[in-house]
């Protein structure tokens, strides 16, 4: 689990001069880690203060009245985002100025493996990217010592 942490963060530090070697990612022109319209640049730098990131398909459940119908809007090319391309997008939405991340899907809690190892460290490298907010639309429908695992005890808040 170290040496995934570890890629991570330096994932986490494209454009540090430190950042080396095969982890480290290529800059799009304008100095984002993805080819990002240069007008929706100009227009959210700054301002772009929440992001909602759905990191997978997967829920457990199908709510009638649930915003997020993948079976009848909505269908990702793949079933869920890899922890990888989440930490270059989340580093990209802070460049633009957000400082809030709402973690949500599918049901969040079944993103990863079974431990929630990629869910924790997708939390603890918000946080150290300086994000101040972290939370998690839920469900609610995940093990009774889900929140008691150390990264998940970093949320400023779960909601259901």
């Amino acid at each position: 689990m170290e040496a995934s942490k570890e890629h991570l963060r330096r994932v986490a530090e494209v454009g540090n001069p430190g950042a080396e070697g095969q982890d480290h990612q290529p800059q799009s022109e304008n100095g984002f880690l993805h080819e990002i319209d240069p007008q929706f640049i100009h227009y959210f730098r700054g301002r772009l203060k929440q992001v909602f990131m759905y990191v997978t398909d997967d829920c457990q459940l199908r709510c009638r009245q649930c915003l997020y119908k993948p079976n009848l809007v909505f269908h990702m090319k793949r079933k869920e985002i890899p922890i990888n391309e989440v930490v270059r997008l989340m580093a990209d939405f802070k460049k633009l100025g957000a400082s809030k991340l709402t973690i949500m899907g599918g049901e969040p809690a079944l993103y990863g493996t079974p431990d929630h190892v990629q869910l924790e460290e997708m939390i603890n490298v918000a946080l150290e990217m300086g994000y101040e907010y972290v939370r998690m639309d839920t469900n609610g429908q995940f093990e009774d010592d889900m929140l008691a695992h150390e990264g998940m005890k970093k949320l400023h808040e779960v909601s259901v």
